[in-house]
């Protein structure tokens, strides 16, 4: 582990927790947002949890060191959940702020939180991101910017822009390292059923540069969010966690099905009625899917695009229920994953927690 200025420094307010893989291209420009805090320099730390990148990541990280309170652990070949438990063990913040390399923050990002995270009622907070600017049509239709972050209960943050206190994380448990994705729903419907709350606030909006811009890099993010999915919805029965995304998937699987066999009886009988009957069957779901959205949001504009992006969407998720059938044991559903202060997962970091 790289460490700018040692271990032995007394604890501070915050602690920033960046997981990173091959980040160049990112890292300087949320790191320069992270210098830019309204909020005092030697009150918080940065902490990049390195996955095994093979590019300057590290490089530009160290870079800043003049500028903020940096360290550096590497854990290459683990679970994001991991990277971010392992950065939690060794950070000394009495608040914990989990931030992606790809996103930028705004100024009052930590003294915002702060606020939150004493009042009352708000345990863990954060908000959904941002899309740049510039965005493209794919981002501008998918993602609600102007709806996404109403102030209040929230059924989950993601952990790219998510803030909790050290007691509470640890609490909690910290992620679920056996996931790969899907672990800060996991993660904040875990809490929500110990009795913490979970609340998402506008002003902690972070811009998320990596949304994807292109269908193909929109195919490629559901496919990976969705690996998951599955998981966590039969680990967690008979409650229905991700019950949406993962019916729709289900029903899209389904719908692919019927569409292969209305193909193969074209042509053996040259009938295309079953083909034409299992398209509109695929159709359905986008269709209203994407109509609810557009009177959700009040722009008729992105309804027919909406339904494109929608049945990509089930075919994204519907490759992922394929793989978690022929390349994961359903029955071991009862065996819960490492969480942050199992024995496995000490080990695997190499590390105690120092929580307080």
């Amino acid at each position: 582990m790289w460490h700018g200025e040692g271990r032995d420094r007394p604890a501070m307010r915050f602690s920033i927790i960046i997981p990173a893989k091959n980040e160049e291209r990112v890292i300087g420009a949320c790191l320069q947002h992270v210098a830019d805090l309204d909020f005092p320099a030697d009150d918080f730390e940065v902490i990049l949890a390195d996955n095994g990148s093979t590019d300057r990541t590290l490089e530009i990280f160290r870079s800043w060191s003049d500028r903020l309170n940096l360290s550096a652990l590497e854990r290459p070949g683990v679970s994001i959940a991991a990277l971010r438990n392992a950065a939690a063990a060794i950070s000394r913040g009495q608040l914990l702020g989990f931030l992606d390399a790809d996103c930028l923050v705004p100024r009052n990002w930590l003294k915002d939180a702060a606020d939150f995270l004493e009042a009352a009622d708000a345990e863990i907070v954060g908000a959904h991101y941002r899309i740049p600017h510039d965005s493209t049509w794919i981002a501008r239709c998918w993602f609600d910017d102007e709806h996404g972050n109403r102030a209040g209960e929230a059924s989950y943050v993601p952990s790219g822009d998510l803030l909790v206190s050290r007691s509470t994380f640890n609490r909690i448990g910290g992620f679920d390292e056996s996931l790969q994705t899907n672990e800060d729903y996991e993660f904040c419907q875990r809490a929500k059923r110990a009795g913490f709350s979970v609340h998402s606030f506008p002003q902690l909006e972070v811009i998320h540069l990596g949304t994807p811009q292109s269908i193909s890099a929109f195919y490629r993010q559901q496919a990976w969010h969705g690996q998951h999915v599955l998981r966590v919805f039969v680990q967690n029965l008979p409650r229905v966690l991700n019950a949406r995304p993962v019916f729709f998937a289900l029903y899209t699987f389904l719908g692919l099905l019927v569409v292969l066999c209305g193909a193969i009886a074209l042509v053996i009988t040259g009938n295309a009625q079953l083909l034409v009957a299992a398209i509109l069957f695929c159709l359905c779901g986008p269709f209203f899917l994407a109509l609810r959205a557009a009177i959700q949001r009040r722009k008729l504009t992105i309804f027919v695009p909406s339904i494109f992006l929608y049945l990509l969407y089930g075919v994204a998720r519907a490759s992922c229920i394929l793989q978690s059938l022929s390349g994961w044991n359903l029955t071991h559903r009862g065996a819960p994953g490492r969480m942050l202060n199992s024995p496995e997962s000490r080990e695997l970091r190499g590390t105690g927690s120092n929580s307080q």
